[in-house]
């Protein structure tokens, strides 16, 4: 008997170690905006999208009418509230005006090609080094969620992320985020 409890008191002691300090939390969409100066080099049309219930993703397409070149450049940055209704703040996440390329090579393989990989058709995908340009090509996203493995911690709260394509058009889009998290007993 004093075996089993000393048995239990290791189990118990070891699930408390491995799991102090460690946040789990989930990531939900709640809206998108579109803004674009034309559709002459790339289109776009994404919506929220109930997938079960309590669960929302999003669904639609992003079209490159050509090749991409070493004139397109990208930005983005992350504001949160900590309701939603109030004022949004900016954060430390940020990604300044940058050539195309490179983002694809950075923020995007790391943070939304794992998000992209299992819902996208003719998605951006590669692996290693991304090799230049994005060709020509008609993605189409069918119910995607957000995965968030791979981001860094977030606060519990809403998130505003803004990704702007600024040359040769104008493009942004304005996605509203509402994490969630919490920390596990055990």
């Amino acid at each position: 008997m004093v075996l089993y409890q000393i048995f239990a008191i290791f189990i118990f002691t070891i699930l408390l170690q491995e799991s102090s300090g460690k946040d789990t939390w989930s990531c939900e969409i709640h809206s998108v905006s579109i803004y674009k100066s034309s559709t002459e080099y790339l289109d776009t049309d994404i919506k929220t999208e109930r997938i079960s219930r309590g669960k929302y993703g999003f669904s639609g397409f992003v079209d490159f009418k050509q090749d991409t070149s070493d004139k397109w450049t990208i930005r983005s940055n992350f504001t949160r509230s900590i309701y939603g209704t109030n004022k949004f703040i900016p954060t430390p996440y940020q990604t300044p005006k940058m050539k195309f390329h490179s983002f694809i090579a950075g923020p995007y393989k790391r943070f939304a090609m794992s998000t992209l990989r299992n819902c996208t058709k003719n998605g951006i995908e590669f692996e290693g080094n991304f090799v230049p340009p994005v060709t020509k090509r008609r993605m189409i996203f069918h119910k995607c969620r957000v995965n968030v493995d791979n981001w860094p911690y977030f606060a519990a709260g809403y998130y505003k992320i803004f990704v702007e394509i600024l040359e040769p058009q104008y493009t942004g889009w304005e996605v509203v985020l509402k994490m969630t998290s919490s920390t596990p007993l055990l």
